[in-house]
């Protein structure tokens, strides 16, 4: 939880933050309130690369009680050192249904970046 306070923050456990704010921070007017978080990343390269990013962020997400933005997968169809990589569905590489109906029960928040937007960007 952090404590707002124009130009300061402070890094304290809810129950201390809401002490905080009856007593002395309520004379500084600060205000003990949690902050939405969204997280959102890029995952590429090799398949290995991309499931360690997926799960590093799901570590951070889950510790924030965060938004986790699933980024597209990234493919290609060669591994003969050219590394054109090609943006994907994320449903390709993950079952984002039942990661999401997992990680829902621990307070986490699993979207995905849509198709559409996938390709608007290739236009």
């Amino acid at each position: 939880m952090l404590l707002k306070h124009p130009g300061k923050a402070s890094n304290i456990g809810s129950g201390a933050a809401g002490k905080h704010h009856v007593t002395p921070g309520r004379q500084q007017h600060r205000l003990s309130v949690e902050l939405p978080v969204t997280f959102s990343y890029v995952a590429t390269w090799g398949l290995c690369n991309q499931l360690f990013a997926h799960l590093s962020l799901l570590a951070i997400a889950s510790a924030f009680n965060a938004t986790l933005v699933l980024p597209p997968a990234a493919s290609r169809d060669t591994f003969n050192g050219q590394s054109e990589f090609r943006e994907e569905p994320i449903e390709t590489l993950l079952d984002v249904d039942r990661m999401a109906d997992h990680w829902r029960s621990k307070g986490l928040r699993i979207v995905k970046v849509g198709l559409a937007l996938l390709y608007l960007r290739r236009l």
